[in-house]
């Protein structure tokens, strides 16, 4: 493959030069975790919010090549997943009873997915190890009453309240109405979606494209502090007023933030 086709290098310099203020945000935010990985942690919150910052640290570094490349719906996609893990870590911070519920819906996922997998022909699908199985399913059993609905049938989430819920209980209910329906859509592909991504002419634009860049970058740099600012928290790291200061720079940056 030729590597040069790959990406849009003349693009991406425009927009980098059009974008610099809010890239430095970026990468301010970048320098402060890759500090905040070093520090050690200890119990079970503060080492799970470990590994959802890093998933969403690692979603960060997706959304800067994307809209460096012009390809703003699809950063847009990302941006939502950063959120949602945001919203779902503060929300944990606040309520460290449901961490356990948290970790062990796993099961249920597992569950699941295995008895899809019985609805397959098994000559297209390899049987998991009997072993694999057996703890699948004895956990399961041990974990399921805790998602039981009112009517007796386990729930499609690991928490009660749904993500607008916990969005509004942590405070980020404004976000959530800016962002999360709209990249909804785009995850989704709906009419809002094709709208989205057209240009003066009514058609979808290939990419690269400056639609959504601008949004999708604020979002996602948004989400990513807010995920920061969560872990920070959890694990009592002393960061607050750098991260503080760096999100200051961010809406200096950026201008008003919607």
């Amino acid at each position: 493959m030729d590597q040069t086709a790959i990406g849009f290098p003349e693009f991406r310099q425009e927009t980098l030069r059009a974008l610099e203020p809010m890239l430095a945000a970026a990468r301010s935010f970048v320098q402060l975790w890759q500090a905040m990985i070093k520090a050690p942690v200890s119990g079970q919150l503060p080492y799970l919010a470990k590994h959802i910052a890093q998933s969403v640290a690692n979603s960060m570094e997706s959304v800067l090549l994307l809209v460096s490349d012009g390809c703003g719906i699809d950063a847009l996609r990302i941006a939502r997943t950063m959120f949602e893990a945001a919203v779902v870590l503060h929300y944990l911070d606040s309520h460290p009873e449901l961490v356990q519920d948290f970790v062990e819906y796993r099961w249920v996922i597992g569950k699941r997915h295995h008895d899809y997998r019985l609805t397959l022909p098994p000559d297209k699908v390899p049987p998991l190890a009997p072993e694999k199985v057996a703890k699948m399913e004895s956990n399961y059993q041990r974990v399921k009453h805790r998602f039981m609905d009112k009517r007796g049938r386990v729930r499609k989430s690991w928490c009660k309240a749904n993500l607008r819920e916990m969005a509004k209980e942590v405070k980020a209910e404004s976000m959530y109405g800016g962002l999360y329906p709209f990249g909804s859509s785009m995850t989704h592909t709906d009419i809002l979606a094709v709208v989205a991504g057209a240009g003066g002419s009514g058609d979808v634009e290939p990419v690269p494209s400056k639609a959504n860049v601008t949004f999708a970058l604020q979002k996602a740099i948004m989400s990513f502090a807010m995920t920061l600012m969560a872990f920070d928290e959890i694990a009592g790291l002393g960061r607050g007023d750098e991260l503080e200061r760096a999100f200051s720079d961010f809406k200096d940056a950026n201008g008003p933030i919607e």
